[in-house]
């Protein structure tokens, strides 16, 4: 994972004016006579200064292009803590607190997390409101209904409480702050005595000491539940007979909405700040492999498509400020695209990396992203 913010930008504008300045001393130079000695010196000596300064900022970029490497495990569970100084990201050894400038702050040592194939967020870390406890889903043992868990612990690594979910989980989204959970049991999960879990509908888990609801009663299967950023309301896939479709509902229980639908697959969704958007990747036909961008109104009255057609490489995140959203594409290119009127900007390119699972700090200054070279060597 990387961490790129502001600061990129502007040392890529220092790196741009020096770069003019060496252009100027050099045509300076060059137009000089021989018999100017010492004015020459000076202009030679600070042309090779310049050119010094330039050789070493470009080959630091070359090697962190555009911001400071993280390594992670799992770069599509990490999160940002509330006051936008610290990523928490799932490692092999437990949940690290890494700080933006003093690397690994701590490691708190955990089960392991809850690791799936997809791009849902099955065990997404989310933070407490006061950035003082995390909560996660972690896996115990062999994938059995008994060994999967909704656990927290404090941020300096005591008070862990561990609460069994007794299914199989593929999908799961924390409510801001925490409890409650909106997960998904596994339908895919099966045993030599049958299936582990109940069918793929939404479930809701109200603290550590209440019982699993079902929220749903809906024929096809759920996946890719989130809860929205004010905790009122949680939006799903539901897939069925080889469709894909956007419902929308109460957090708790109620009648699910639908938002849009005839999708051949849905590769991601993001809530946008204000809660009143939601901003998805899909595909509309079957052995279509572009991806198209939609932002649906979660009144349902209307579903926009944004951009041209690309394969992305991760799902939609919106900018704190709500007016752009975020993507990445198979060519490398990170690209923010502006939702009223469609304005679109190559924010990065990164040559030979596939860039994956963006993420805005809650100021809006940094933005982490995890990227894979081809062929993938990380």
């Amino acid at each position: 994972m990387r961490l790129v913010g502001r600061s990129a930008r502007t040392l890529q504008g220092i790196h741009y004016i020096a770069f003019c300045l060496w252009s100027v001393i050099a045509l300076i130079l060059a137009g000089m006579k021989p018999n100017v000695g010492r004015n020459k010196g000076l202009a030679v000596a600070l042309l090779l200064l310049l050119t010094i300064a330039l050789v070493v900022g470009c080959s630091s970029a070359a090697s962190v292009p555009g911001g400071v490497r993280v390594p992670m495990f799992r770069s599509a569970l990490a999160r940002w803590s509330p006051d936008s100084r610290t990523v928490a990201v799932p490692s092999r050894h437990g949940i690290e607190l890494r700080g933006l400038h003093d690397g690994v702050g701590r490691v708190l040592k955990s089960t392991p997390l809850l690791s799936v194939s997809g791009r849902s967020g099955e065990g997404r870390l989310e933070w407490s409101t006061n950035g003082r406890r995390l909560y996660f889903i972690a896996v115990k043992g062999p994938k059995k209904p008994s060994g999967f868990w909704a656990d927290s612990v404090k941020v300096d690594g005591t008070d862990l409480e561990q609460t069994p979910l007794r299914v199989p989980v593929a999908g799961a989204s924390w409510s801001p702050g925490g409890w409650p959970l909106v997960f998904v049991p596994n339908a895919l999960a099966h045993s030599n005595h049958g299936r582990l879990g109940p069918r793929s509908n939404l479930w809701q888990l109200n603290g550590p000491r209440s019982r699993p609801e079902r929220l749903v009663y809906q024929r096809g299967e759920d996946s890719e539940p989130l809860i929205s950023p004010d905790g009122q309301k949680v939006i799903y896939c539901r897939s069925y007979e080889g469709h894909s479709s956007v419902w929308i509902m109460a957090l708790g229980g109620g009648t699910p909405r639908l938002l849009a639908n005839h999708f051949a697959a849905i590769f991601g969704m993001s809530w946008s700040p204000n809660n009143h958007e939601v901003a998805l990747a899909a595909v509309t036909a079957q052995g279509d492999h572009r991806t198209h961008l939609y932002v649906a109104s979660t009144s349902g009255r209307r579903l926009l498509r944004l951009g041209k057609d690309e394969i992305l490489g991760s799902p939609p995140a919106w900018m704190p400020n709500g007016e752009w959203l975020t993507y990445s594409n198979y060519q490398g290119q990170i690209i923010r695209i502006r939702v009223d009127d469609g304005e679109r900007r190559v924010v990065a390119q990164l040559n030979g990396q596939e860039i994956r699972d963006l993420a805005w700090s809650p100021d809006g200054m940094r933005l982490a992203y995890s990227s894979r070279s081809f062929p993938p060597n990380d």
